[in-house]
């Protein structure tokens, strides 16, 4: 578990663009964890509720996904845009990106890329060789970040 959320840690500092920043890992109250990024533009907090909130919205997704008449029978990815889940995850912002990434590497999930697409604005950390298939960009977003 402590290697996995150090990971985490890691992908996020890397994903917010705060590259050689520096990050604490506060355990609080209710045996909640927050990790508070400092020397950024703006101090960005990911919370264990946040990673909760995070595993059962894109959870609820996948399922959405693979069961919903849209999406399971076109071949756009972007249709993933449509279900339900998605704006909710949108809404969790930017500090979900690492969240994102640590699971690219299900090769089933290739279409949870649209969410990543969304909130990364720093298009050197997008890739955008569309040539080669969704599934390939997926996994090529995780490897550069790992």
């Amino acid at each position: 578990m402590k290697r996995s959320f150090t990971y985490i840690i890691l992908l996020y500092l890397l994903t917010i663009g705060c590259s050689g920043k520096s990050a604490s890992v506060i355990g609080g109250a209710n045996g909640s964890t927050e990790i508070i990024v400092a020397d950024c533009d703006t101090d960005t907090i990911l919370t264990g509720n946040d990673l909760e909130k995070f595993d059962s919205l894109f959870n609820a997704w996948v399922n959405n996904y693979n069961t919903n008449p849209i999406t399971r029978l076109s071949s756009n990815t972007n249709d993933a845009k449509k279900l339900e889940q998605f704006p909710q995850l949108l809404n969790m912002g930017k500090k979900i990106i690492p969240c994102i990434i640590t699971r690219l590497p299900d090769k089933n999930l290739f279409w949870t890329l649209t969410l990543y697409d969304e909130l990364q604005d720093i298009d050197s950390l997008k890739s955008f060789d569309y040539t080669r298939g969704e599934q390939f960009r997926a996994q090529e977003t995780e490897i550069c970040r790992s």
